[in-house]
């Protein structure tokens, strides 16, 4: 059971009834969860960082969308709970948080976007709550051994210049983590990883993961996401319409994962966006946007 949820407005909105709530926290067990909120049409939730999201996503979409990027506890970095506490959270527990974040902004229906590992949230508040979701958006997911071909799949298929990059992008990466300090790490890293993760292998997201910080929770995460069995077997189980979309130069998670994981649902949709990678929505707004509209649009 949740307890403890109140909601704070942003300092810097403008007083009065009529102002839209437009950021602000959600107080969860004492954990701050920051929302961000923006657009106009069908209300879609983008999980995982109020920070990074709002970023990685077209300004059009605000246009026909209401959409809401909220936090998730691994991106508190102030939520540091004991050894024992922490060993409580599950996937349950982050479907919870965006529960009650949706309760508080007065959100009766949305859409559910999943991030990378926010994938494996997305699928839990599905689970878990689906006359609240009227739409599954899977971009990139990850699961807990989803990863392991993606070594072998970027020998095979990278160009020798993404390679290059790569080798080169690494080459003193963990004694610039060892300096850096904890909750930025994953940040840095990703940076500097940017071979893995963008259509550019030289891609330099700076901004985009600017203040980006991660908390004890975040190991957590990555802990509790199923395998591909169980992933399989979690997708089996959703009623909702899904989008499950992939870039073509995705190496962190290789789109030929997620082809077995999805094969035969007949409410998936799968789609491979050539010449994007881990990021789609940000590597090629201008055609993911169109592809995610009409999913959202058409059921």
């Amino acid at each position: 059971m949740r307890i403890g949820v109140r909601i704070l407005v942003a300092a810097a909105l403008t007083a009065g009834a009529s102002a839209p709530q437009n950021a602000g926290t959600v107080r969860v067990d004492d954990v701050p969860l920051r929302y961000v909120r923006e657009g106009t049409g069908r209300t879609i939730v983008a999980i995982g960082s109020a920070v990074y999201y709002p970023k990685a996503y077209s300004s059009e979409l605000r246009r026909s969308l209401d959409m809401i990027f909220a936090d998730s506890r691994h991106f508190v970095p102030s939520y540091q709970p004991s050894a024992e506490a922490l060993g409580r959270v599950t996937l349950e527990t982050f479907a919870d948080d965006l529960e009650a974040v949706r309760a508080q902004l007065g959100v009766q229906r949305w859409a559910v976007i999943g991030h990378s590992v926010h994938a494996q949230i997305a699928i839990a508040y599905a689970l878990k709550y689906p006359e609240r979701t009227t739409h599954l958006v899977i971009i990139g997911g990850a699961c807990r051994d989803c990863g392991t071909d993606a070594d072998s799949f970027f020998k095979s298929d990278a160009s020798p210049a993404r390679q290059a990059a790569l080798v080169e992008s690494t080459r003193d990466l963990p004694n610039i983590l060892a300096s850096t300090p904890v909750p930025r790490r994953f940040a840095v890293s990703y940076q500097h990883r940017a071979a893995m993760y963008w259509a550019d292998p030289t891609f330099d997201a700076t901004r985009l993961l600017a203040d980006l910080e991660t908390g004890p929770a975040f190991s957590r995460l990555n802990a509790e996401a199923r395998d591909r069995t169980q992933t399989r077997e979690a997708l089996q189980r959703i009623k909702v319409p899904m989008l499950i979309l992939h870039g073509r130069l995705d190496y962190a998670v290789p789109y030929v994962t997620w082809k077995p994981l999805v094969e035969g649902l007949p409410n998936v949709t799968f789609e491979i966006l050539e010449q994007t990678g881990h990021n789609p929505q940000t590597d090629a707004s201008q055609r993911f946007d169109p592809i995610l509209l009409k999913f959202l649009n058409q059921r």
